[in-house]
């Protein structure tokens, strides 16, 4: 072959290669596809955009505290008509979970209340820990 040939050849491949239009990724990769957000302890203050059809899983982890454990409630939706909770459950060790579905668009926080639950026999402080996400569903 010539080098005039070859040249022509590998722009040809070159120019079909890149004329094949791919699908637009969404966020998770995948266009079209649903996904799954992970909310925890580290995401207190935050906000988080997410469209109508994907799911928002909050785990918190509980722990040791002065004189007993942080123990959070099970998290909440503000506004349930836009976060529908499926799950929602507490452990001994002062961890909750839960599970919402975003269904229609607009904006909700999601909030849980950790309180110290003290060792028999002991005090706890009576301080308070807010933890809140604020969703805004597309």
């Amino acid at each position: 072959m010539t080098l005039p040939l070859i040249l022509g050849l590998a722009l040809t491949a070159a120019t079909a290669s890149t004329s094949l239009a791919a699908p637009a990724p969404s966020r998770n990769g995948l266009a079209g596809v649903l996904r799954s957000v992970t909310l925890t302890n580290a995401d207190n203050g935050h906000a988080v955009t997410v469209r109508a059809g994907d799911d928002i899983r909050v785990r918190l982890t509980g722990g040791p505290a002065q004189g007993g454990t942080w123990a959070w409630s099970v998290p909440v939706a503000g506004d349930p008509a836009a976060l529908h909770r499926n799950q929602g459950a507490t452990a001994p060790n002062g961890d909750a979970t839960a599970v919402f579905r975003a269904v229609k668009t607009g904006r909700s926080d999601i909030t849980s209340t950790g309180r110290c639950v003290p060792k028999p026999g002991s005090q706890c402080p009576s301080a308070v820990r807010q933890w809140k996400v604020t969703i805004e569903v597309q």
